[in-house]
């Protein structure tokens, strides 16, 4: 009976290794398949991948791969502290004051509060307007031995270019101290009348130059805020700033980066992309991303292996999967059906040349809907198309494929509430609105800074 048994097993397998066999030859002969058109399909294959370029060298010059844009208003909550931080330090000092006619005081002086605001001002295309009030305490030794204190109150107004640079991980934005004293020192408007009446006007007037001296002096190390560069998982992705912008009309800052990938430049001014970043009524923060970064980003996930390149013809990811697949391209536009959300594309090919299974090559497009719910990003893969007749029966399984939840990823990453940095609080953004103009894809909300 076992050697029976054993003999209707080896039967068993040579008929489903004939059935195997006959399946191979029958999916060979359906696809018109040969050994010549199996090494097409692989130099095709390998043709895209060796035109996936990776990472090229840093360029400053041209659109940004992602940006963002603040209005005033929202920069003022962020930098409040650092600001009043920086008059305090300002005001914080002592020594002598020159009253002229060979005549000096000695004195101390703190400062108690200050309430200052950022506008944007049309003297230079990158220029803010601090102004505000401040007050503290001073106590002199005045001329003839007394000794006397006052409250000391003032207004400050100074026009400051940014400048943006880098910061550790971050491109941030600080005061150009140096620019701005070629422009002109503060102009202080400082009052200590219970000093003495006697010396009143000289006392103010050492007491503004000096404190426009100490201000120009401390403010050079303020940061106003930064941009933290999203973690792709990309090892040797560089970013540096391209565009830097101060719109006086809307008192809103822009500021666009670019990478050190290979996205290929869309037509277009900068001045169109920052008409693009014009804040909603009610919004101000902005976030964008050019979806060609998006691209690029898949496909050097791609080849370092950070997501799966091969997969079973299912699309379930596997080390020795015969399916491999190339990004080609990633879409954005309006959704067919929901006026409030986008579509987003992503273009890709399989190809499959070995492992018995036929050799072939498909285009295919995986679309997702892209919408705001309670003020969080929403994706919903709704489809993946296989657009020439082929052999994955089971299109579903696509929508899952690793790449396919990478490429939500980098956009997720791209317009994070963690984008917008703040050295002395946490900063959320809300959004209510995605759109796509100027070749970017753009989510507005509303931002807010806490403790």
């Amino acid at each position: 009976m076992a050697v029976e048994g054993t003999k209707g097993r080896w039967l068993e397998w040579t008929v489903l290794a004939m059935l195997s066999s006959a399946a191979g030859v029958a999916l060979l002969s359906l696809s018109g398949c040969n050994l010549q058109e199996c090494q097409e399909v692989q130099n095709n294959y390998e043709d895209a991948v060796t035109r996936e370029s990776g990472f090229i060298e840093l360029d400053e010059d041209g659109p940004p791969h992602l940006a963002m844009a603040l209005r005033m208003d929202f920069v003022n909550d962020l930098s409040t502290r650092a600001l009043n931080a920086a008059i305090g330090d300002a005001l914080g000092t002592g020594g002598t004051l020159d009253l002229g006619g060979g005549q000096s005081a000695g004195f101390s002086m703190e400062a108690t509060g200050a309430d200052l605001n950022l506008d944007a001002s049309p003297q230079c295309g990158g220029c803010v307007r601090v102004s505000g009030e401040f007050d503290g305490g001073i106590d002199a030794s005045l001329p003839g031995g007394s000794e006397r204190s006052s409250p000391l109150r003032g207004s400050f107004s100074w026009v400051v270019p940014l400048d943006v640079g880098r910061d550790g991980d971050e491109i941030a934005i600080f005061f150009d101290t140096e620019q701005a004293i070629e422009m002109g020192l503060p102009s202080i408007d400082a009052w200590a009348g219970e000093l003495s009446d006697t010396w009143e006007s000289q006392i103010t007037a050492a007491l503004n130059e000096l404190i426009a001296d100490r201000i120009a002096s401390r403010f050079a190390p303020v940061r106003l805020m930064g941009y933290a560069m999203p973690q792709f998982g990309l090892e040797g992705l560089e970013f540096a700033p391209s565009l830097f912008s101060l719109e006086s009309d809307s008192n809103t800052l822009i500021l666009g980066l670019r990478t050190n990938t290979d996205v290929r430049d869309r037509d277009g001014s900068p001045q169109d992309v920052v008409d693009a970043l014009s804040l909603d009524e009610g919004s101000n923060v902005a976030l964008a991303i050019q979806p060609g970064f998006v691209t690029e980003a898949v496909r050097i996930a791609l080849r370092d292996d950070e997501v799966p390149r091969r997969y079973s013809l299912s699309g379930r990811a596997r080390d020795d999967g015969p399916a491999r697949v190339v990004a080609d391209r990633f879409n954005v536009g309006p959704h067919q059906v929901d006026a409030d959300a986008l579509e987003l594309g992503l273009d890709f090919r399989v190809f499959c040349f070995d492992g018995g299974l036929g050799c072939f090559s498909l285009r295919a497009l995986s679309t997702s809907r892209f919408a705001i719910e309670d003020g969080q990003l929403a994706f919903d893969v709704e489809d993946v198309e296989f657009r020439d007749a082929g052999y994955l029966t089971d299109a579903a399984n696509w929508a899952s494929a690793e790449f396919v939840d990478h490429t939500q990823g980098v956009v997720r990453r791209s317009l994070d509430e963690g984008v917008v940095s703040s050295e002395e609080s946490s900063v959320e953004v809300r959004g209510d609105r995605v759109r796509t103009e100027a070749g970017l894809l753009i989510l507005s909300g509303v931002g807010s800074s806490g403790d």
